[in-house]
């Protein structure tokens, strides 16, 4: 959800920028600002104070997001310092500087006075052009913590089923059960198996798509492993049949 948003706020910044350019070209050739203008303007700041609000809802949402991910785990080192990285590109995004340009320029437009309304808008443009800046590195670096989480996961998920698979051998071998409920168990590991080898797939895709992609840890070695014992223990329970 937070990805989709930040997307969606990059674009709100990319059309407000060209909203605002078009504006400051019919101001060129004005020697005053009717209420017409005013009232586009003051529609420009609106749009740029509800960016502004949904940057500081996307900071809470990220924030709430972690801690729930992390309720009944510890995270480790790494994981914990990439968020931290990632609240302050958040924070980054809006500064108190931009918040106070829009209050000045509030007040100019209450003035009507063309040159200076003319002037702060084209901070505010700039501004924009910062916010859409900034969305664009945090969007990454939240990419970049997705891919690097799932792979966490994946990988420790890759261990447990090796030690999963390792166990059930050691049953089907020493005859430890029903050869039906071993079969069942067989089947539901190599589900699992065949579900882990989709997602490291499509981590493998995601990183590539990054700006900055990252060494995948080479899990080839371990995943023949296991698919090797997968298949000495589905002849070994298809012989006792």
């Amino acid at each position: 959800k937070i990805k989709e948003e930040l997307s969606t706020s990059i674009q709100q910044a990319k059309d407000l920028q060209r909203e605002m350019n078009e504006m400051n070209k019919k101001l060129i050739d004005k020697k005053t600002l009717n209420f017409d203008d005013i009232k586009k303007m003051k529609d420009l700041v609106d749009k740029q104070k509800e960016l502004q609000n949904q940057v500081e809802q996307l900071e809470k949402e990220n924030k709430q997001n972690f801690e729930k991910q992390n309720e009944f785990k510890n995270p480790d080192e790494q994981l914990l310092e990439k968020h931290k990285q990632l609240e302050e590109l958040m924070k980054n995004i809006m500064t108190e500087e931009m918040k106070e340009k829009l209050k000045e320029l509030e007040k100019l437009l209450q003035q009507m006075d063309k040159e200076k309304t003319q002037d702060a808008l084209e901070k505010m443009k700039l501004d924009a052009k910062d916010m859409e800046k900034e969305l664009d590195r945090t969007l990454e670096a939240f990419k970049k913590m997705e891919v690097e989480q799932k792979l966490d996961d994946a990988i420790k998920n890759l261990d447990k089923l090796a030690e999963e698979q390792k166990k059930l051998a050691e049953k089907t071998e020493n005859k430890q059960g029903d050869n039906a409920e071993l079969k069942k168990e067989q089947e539901e590991l190599n589900k699992k198996f065949d579900d882990l080898k989709k997602e490291m797939d499509d981590l493998e895709k995601k990183n590539a798509e990054l700006e900055d992609p990252m060494k995948m840890p080479d899990t080839q070695k371990q995943e023949e492993d296991i698919k090797k014992d997968m298949e000495e223990s589905g002849e070994q329970l298809n012989q006792k049949q």
